[in-house]
């Protein structure tokens, strides 16, 4: 009977208010009133376990069917993505960045030769799925091509060429050891600096197709490259803040020229203003990242502040969002932030190495269906 009168107390209580869960939750994100966030659509869902359709890196999730909704949220005019289900509510990123994944090393401590995993996930740090098992070092392209280094031995090292479309990885070089790697826009051409083997000096590989030739090159005289770069339909080399563009006679300065975006803190707004992205010390010593809006002339408005963390690199996404990543302590995070009003939202933290942008839509919570 007690147990019984249990299940009627519960039968009795009112639903849990989903979408007023959802709206103060993103409110909570952005720093916003509730009554600044609108509900835009929900759909009443069946989810297929207890992740809500949002997994997590390493969560284990209950396997139970959850009734719930999926919710599309506005705020400032953007959209949000939420998924709700029992008394709980899951945030799934910002609806304009559907097109983008983040791609990140998951640790294997059973490799020998310390390779991770290459993840992908969604810029809200949900949904992971596995790009290429055995890497040490990635640089993404377009269409969701990335060329990666794996180590093989003490001494060896190989380049694939992965297609995060189709799950498939193709074998391109093979060197001692490889710094910078570069992919071109339509991911057909590829560039790595490499040594071939024990002291020997760094060369650049050029290739296109896997099973195609490929062109050794030697690199600008005195100048180590630090990163790689496919622009205008050739190749650019960066060393320190000098650029040099590949030419038919070999490699010519081009000077200090930084393109739209360097990933060490700057990026190219409009003709009167730049984004710096730099780290600094709070008034209690500890690090933090400052976003800023640097005017030609000089003056400089602060955009963001992510207090804690160390900055490392950064880039853009769409619609003027960024993401930035840096470190806490032993951890390893990535944000996203957005220029214009300045929010801040974490998307990834733990052991990840270095994050980056794949332009290749990310996973997004898939129902069973909706519920009448």
């Amino acid at each position: 009977m007690a147990l019984l009168s249990v299940f009627a107390l519960m039968a009795a209580l009112p639903a849990p208010d989903l979408e007023g869960l959802a709206r103060t939750d993103l409110a909570a994100k952005l720093g916003l009133k509730v009554a600044e966030v609108r509900v835009v659509e929900s759909k009443p869902v069946t989810w297929p376990d207890g992740s809500l359709g949002l997994p997590r890196p390493g969560e284990m999730a209950t396997m139970a069917l959850v009734p719930g909704a999926l919710i599309t949220l506005e705020a400032k005019g953007r959209r949000f993505r939420y998924a709700a289900g029992g008394s709980s509510v899951r945030y799934g990123g910002p609806v304009e960045l559907d097109r983008f994944s983040l791609l990140y090393l998951e640790p294997n401590e059973r490799d020998a030769n310390l390779n991770g995993t290459l993840m992908r996930c969604s810029v809200a740090g949900t949904n992971p799925q596995t790009v290429l098992a055995g890497v040490s070092a990635f640089e993404p392209g377009d269409g969701g091509r990335v060329l990666a280094a794996r180590r093989t031995s003490r001494s060896g090292f190989e380049l694939w060429l992965a297609d995060a479309r189709i799950g498939q990885a193709d074998k391109l070089h093979a060197a001692f050891s490889y710094g910078p790697l570069a992919l071109d826009g339509r991911g057909t051409r590829w560039a790595a600096v490499f040594r071939s083997r024990v002291g020997a000096d760094w060369s650049v590989a050029v290739g296109g197709a896997p099973g195609g030739g490929v062109e050794t090159l030697a690199g600008p005289e005195g100048a180590p490259i630090d990163r790689l770069a496919f622009r205008d339909g050739g190749l650019s080399a960066r060393s320190g803040r000098t650029w040099w563009r590949r030419t038919q006679t070999g490699w010519e300065s081009v000077g200090q020229e930084p393109g739209e975006y360097d990933e060490r803190g700057w990026m190219m707004l409009n003709r009167s203003f730049s984004l710096t992205v730099s780290g600094a010390k709070g008034r209690d010593g500890a690090p933090q990242t400052v976003v800023a809006k640097t005017h030609f002339s000089g003056g400089s408005t602060p955009v963001a502040h992510i207090a804690g963390l160390e900055f490392r690199r950064m880039e853009p996404l769409a619609a003027g969002w960024i993401l930035v990543c840096g470190r806490r302590g032993e951890q390893d995070e990535a944000w996203i932030v957005q220029i214009d009003t300045g929010w801040s939202l974490p998307a990834l933290r733990g052991r990840l190495g270095t994050v980056r942008a794949l332009d290749l839509p990310a996973p997004q919570p898939r129902p069973l269906g909706e519920r009448p």
